[in-house]
């Protein structure tokens, strides 16, 4: 299986989408990386640029499941 790596932090990825995903968001403003964080995480109100991001940062970090996640004006 192929591995695609972030060239910033060297984490590795089953998609060359999700490598660009992971920069956007965990290095905005480097390497031409740049997305909208347009979802909140509910618990600690850390921002993301898709909901699956929140979903799984919630889990991951919270012990959180079925967090309820809409984009919203984030500013």
């Amino acid at each position: 299986m192929t591995m695609y790596q972030c060239s910033l932090c060297n984490q590795t990825f089953y998609s060359p989408v999700l490598t660009e995903r992971h920069q956007a968001e965990q290095h905005p403003g480097q390497n031409g990386a740049v997305i909208a964080l347009n979802f909140k995480c509910p618990v600690c109100g850390l921002e993301f640029g898709h909901p699956g991001s929140v979903r799984n940062h919630a889990l991951l970090s919270h012990g959180v499941h079925n967090v309820d996640v809409a984009a919203q004006p984030v500013g």
